[in-house]
């Protein structure tokens, strides 16, 4: 018992751990967040745009529930396309279909949004977003 109140003595006391925290997330909240939200919504832009649609569509498209999987004809008319070889290593091992553009931030399963990768380089890439959607 006495071990405890030496350890609780040496403490700092609760209100500056408080004030720290409070201090990170009002730096966050101000500084950090809205340029990241100005990078998703230039990456948002540049994506609409390659698309010819509005960005108000992308966000409607985002906002339909939509099912994750990708047609078998789809499937098929990318593997071909892409003549059943990774786009990133020239691979033609255990292959995957890859959203460009990701399913997650409003990437369609249109056959101009997709492309073969080996399981490697899928992983890789997980789910970032290509170089020229980026700022």
């Amino acid at each position: 018992m006495d071990y405890l109140f030496i350890l609780q003595k040496d403490q700092e006391p609760l209100w500056v751990t408080l004030l720290a925290v409070f201090g990170v997330l009002f730096f966050y909240f101000i500084f950090i967040l809205p340029g990241e939200v100005k990078k998703k919504q230039a990456e948002d832009k540049r994506y609409a745009a390659s698309k010819g649609i509005s960005v108000e569509q992308l966000r409607d498209r985002r906002a339909l529930k939509r099912a994750r999987t990708i047609r078998g004809s789809v499937r098929k008319d990318v593997m071909l396309r892409d003549n059943y070889t990774c786009q990133y290593c020239g691979s033609q091992d255990s292959l995957v279909l890859d959203h460009i553009f990701p399913f997650s931030r409003g990437g369609s399963n249109e056959a101009d949004n997709l492309q073969v990768l080996c399981s490697s380089c899928n992983a890789r890439k997980s789910d970032s977003i290509p170089d020229e959607y980026r700022s």
